[in-house]
């Protein structure tokens, strides 16, 4: 993972991060796929052997603080199977994207309240795809 002040001085106003993985059978690093059974596969063209999938993900984000008891934040990321020799299932998991933005705000330094949106969408092999829309909110207190 990349992280990085963008501007320098007491308290880091912009920070932007960036993280990313490509590799075959790699699903335990990439959320969306963790257990889906896409680490090893069938070969289609000999059903005696297995064989891996290139799959990549990555993300890319961004922080600005408003105040020292608000910020911002927003990114996107994506996460993509590649099929390989003729690998192909239709409702299987191909690609998945996501948007979103959010904002918390310290109210004290033991009370936090955030609230989240986040697009997402997916694509199966076949090309069948959907998305989906979540709102959501936090209130922290620490004891």
């Amino acid at each position: 993972e990349i992280s990085a002040c963008l501007v320098g001085s007491e308290m880091c106003k912009e920070t932007a991060f960036f993280n990313g993985v490509y590799g075959e059978g790699i699903t335990p690093y990439l959320q969306d796929i963790t257990g889906a059974g896409l680490d090893l596969v069938v070969n289609q063209n000999d059903p005696t052997k297995i064989k891996t999938l290139p799959m990549y993900g990555w993300f890319a984000a961004g922080q600005f603080n408003i105040t020292p008891w608000l910020f911002v934040s927003g990114g996107y990321s994506t996460v993509v199977v590649e099929k390989k020799d003729g690998y192909y299932t239709p409702n299987q998991y191909k690609e998945a994207q996501y948007i979103f933005g959010n904002c918390f705000c310290h109210i004290t330094p033991r009370f936090q309240v955030a609230m989240e949106y986040l697009h997402g969408t997916r694509t199966n092999m076949s090309g069948e795809k959907n998305s989906a829309n979540r709102i959501q909110a936090m209130v922290q207190y620490n004891f």
